[in-house]
């Protein structure tokens, strides 16, 4: 299915400066923020670099098999979980062994433009919608409910404060 496309962990060990290039254009659009997102809301513990794909300058997300997690998601306490490799990927190597502070000045940021982008896309996000779609597969909405109403919630500073849910949820 992904003919072609190849993981980040292999970009990250060959070519950094490729990496940071290709990232960059995800990170000022505001899509890294918005894969943190909806990995937060669907309880996604698993998005190592192996887990994203690209292929040019695509970049796709895959491996989508420890979603659904329940409300007990708590990635910045839970060892098996990973604080996504998109919003890491500026210390490939090493993260985990930054203090939380100097972790939050190494995810990405975005401008006040992009950040109000991403603060209107969230609050279209219908838990209804949500809801639906996830009774449909047999998973039990409640949590990922929580985590949306709770991102919804932020009122400004959603790029920011999304970094730090995952460094501290």
């Amino acid at each position: 299915m992904l003919d072609g496309w190849r993981n980040l962990e292999e970009l990250k060990d060959r070519d950094p400066t490729a990496l940071a290039k290709l990232m960059e254009h995800y990170r000022t659009v505001g899509l890294l923020h918005k894969f943190a997102i909806l990995d937060l809301v669907l309880g996604n513990v698993d998005r190592h670099a192996n887990n994203l794909m690209y292929k040019g300058q695509g970049l796709r997300l895959i491996d989508h098999g420890s979603a659904f997690a329940g409300r007990s998601f708590d990635p910045a306490r839970d060892s098996k979980s990973y604080i996504p490799f998109y919003l890491r990927y500026l210390v490939p190597y090493g993260f985990g062994r930054l203090e939380l502070s100097e972790k939050l000045l190494k995810m990405p940021g975005v401008s006040a433009e992009v950040d109000q982008m991403i603060q209107k896309w969230l609050s279209l996000l219908d838990p209804a919608t949500l809801s639906e779609l996830l009774l449909e597969y047999g998973i039990h909405p409640a949590p990922s409910l929580e985590r949306l109403k709770n991102l919804q919630s932020v009122r400004c500073g959603i790029a920011r404060y999304v970094c730090l849910t995952w460094l501290t949820l």
